[in-house]
This record gives C-alpha cells, sequence and structure tokens, in this order.
C-alpha cells in the first residue's frame, strides 16, 4: 500500500511540474529537495521505490522546469544517474539514463563532462543489443531505446555537448540508426527523429551508403504515425517527405524499385503515404 501511494505522489508531483514549469520551481525547493534529495543515492537510502521516484522527480525538473532549475539541481541529480546506471533494479536504471539525456540537453556541459567518456561507452554498450536484435526480442527494450536517445543526445544532434568524444562518431551513427525508429517514449521519439532528419539533411548521414536504412526508417516512422503513434511531430513528417522526394531526384528509380520490394510491409505502407504527401 506504501508502495503504490508513493507512486500516485509522484505521478501527481510530476504532472502538476510539468504543468507549472518554472513556476513550481519554488515548490521543488521548498517541498521536493527537502523530502526527496537526500534519497537519490543508494548509500542514503534502501527503498528501491523511493529512490526511483526521487531520480524520476528530478529528472522532470531538469527537463521541465527550465535552464535555472537544470544548473541549480543537476549536480544532485549527476551523481545519482552516474550511480544509478548500474544499479540492479530496472526501473532506476531506466530512470538515469533518461536522466542523463535531460541532463546533457539542459543542463550545463560541465555536469556531465568529468564522466562523459564512460558513461557514452556504457551508453553504447546497451544500445547495441537494439542494433543486433529485433526489439520484440529485447527484454528491456525501454532501457535500450532510453540510453539510444541519450547517446545521440550527448553525441549526435547539433546541440549535443560531446559531439568530439574519442567513441568513434561513425559507430554512435550506425548504433543510432539501427535502433530507429524509437516508439517506447514519445517524447523522446520525437527529438530523435527530428535528429534524424537534421543528419540526413546536413549530409552527415551519407544518402548512397545509408539508403536502404533511411527508407526503411522514413516508412517505419510514417507507418507508426498514421496508426496513431505520435512519434513524430507534423513538422518531422513533412521533412521525412522532402527527404524521400530528394532520394526520388538523385537516385535511379530502378533501384528504389528494389530496395522497396525487400522493405517490411509496415515500410511499404509509410513509404506510399510518404509518396502521397511528395505527389
Amino acid at each position: 500500500i506504501q508502495s503504490e501511494i508513493l507512486t500516485c505522489l509522484v505521478d501527481c508531483i510530476g504532472y502538476t511540474l510539468k504543468t507549472l514549469k518554472e513556476l513550481f520551481v519554488p515548490i521543488f525547493e521548498d517541498l521536493i529537495v527537502p523530502s526527496f534529495g537526500h534519497i537519490l543515492n543508494s548509500s542514503d537510502s534502501v527503498d528501491t521505490k523511493a529512490r526511483f521516484g526521487a531520480i524520476c522527480l528530478f529528472d522532470d525538473c531538469v527537463e521541465h522546469c527550465g535552464q535555472f532549475a537544470a544548473a541549480k539541481y543537476g549536480q544532485l541529480l549527476v551523481s545519482a544517474v552516474t550511480e544509478g546506471i548500474t544499479d540492479r533494479d530496472l526501473g532506476i536504471r531506466e530512470a538515469s539514463v533518461y536522466g542523463i539525456a535531460q541532463l546533457a540537453r539542459h543542463a550545463p556541459p560541465s555536469y556531465l563532462e568529468p564522466y562523459a567518456g564512460n558513461l557514452v561507452q556504457y551508453l553504447s554498450d546497451i544500445a547495441k543489443e537494439g542494433a543486433e536484435k529485433a526489439k520484440e526480442d529485447i527484454e528491456h527494450i525501454r532501457l535500450v531505446e532510453n540510453s539510444v536517445s541519450a547517446l545521440a543526445t550527448m553525441t549526435l544532434f547539433e546541440s549535443s555537448p560531446f559531439s568530439e568524444i574519442s567513441i568513434s562518431r561513425k559507430e554512435i551513427m550506425s548504433i543510432f540508426l539501427a535502433n530507429l525508429p524509437l516508439k517506447e517514449d514519445c517524447d523522446e521519439a520525437k527529438i530523435n527523429h527530428k535528429g534524424f532528419c537534421d543528419l540526413v539533411e546536413s549530409g552527415e548521414v551519407n544518402v548512397e551508403e545509408s539508403l536502404v536504412r533511411i527508407m526503411e526508417i522514413i516508412g517505419e516512422i510514417a507507418d507508426a504515425f498514421n496508426d496513431g503513434f505520435e512519434i513524430a511531430t507534423e513538422e518531422t513528417h513533412g521533412r521525412l517527405a522532402g527527404i524521400i522526394a530528394a532520394v526520388q531526384s538523385q537516385v535511379d528509380y530502378a533501384l528504389l524499385q528494389q530496395i522497396y520490394s525487400n522493405l517490411t510491409p509496415e515500410a511499404q505502407r509509410g513509404i506510399m503515404m510518404v509518396l502521397g504527401q511528395t505527389s
């Protein structure tokens, strides 16, 4: 019963935080930090549920409460997530990896910098499972997708704070593309699918070398989008159509037909919908 009450409490606080955003910061400072800040780390709490709830609330604060809050509370979260990513509890690992993505987006880069190399390697190792297996065969798919998002956020996108990390950018790009589309968290999926468009349109993803994968990704995103999964914005959907139009003008028609015939039924449906937009 206590566990259920805690879950409801954390959910209610999270919903309120996401609604009020920066206006919630004084409440967070006066009520949440004294109640949850001291249980972010395993050394301070033996209650896994409580620690999971604390990490989730600090994740949400860094993500939704503005730059000031991310700077003020980010250091506490860094300590929690760099420990939590190797915890035995799956929920804590998932929340910790999610927190890394939020810190990379919203907190000062100096907070994660001392851990960046090890984190990128760790995230790459988890994300590789999504590149090697079908998603339905992955037991901890949310952890894998959270890792893909955190990895790309740290290293691949225009605003990524650690794009010069020593691990091969080409290897990270390969892992990223192999895991798309993301579906477990719609907000993270939207960010990463927008990032995918940026990478293709900028030429960093070589269309000629990655044509099959690009068409698979676009087709599967479009099919899921048409089925009501909000994993891309309308703007991103339009950009995907633009990429397909550009591919049509650059690539031999017979080659495109051959690639299309080997796509999954879902990707084929998606490509047909996208082509309908461009005609």
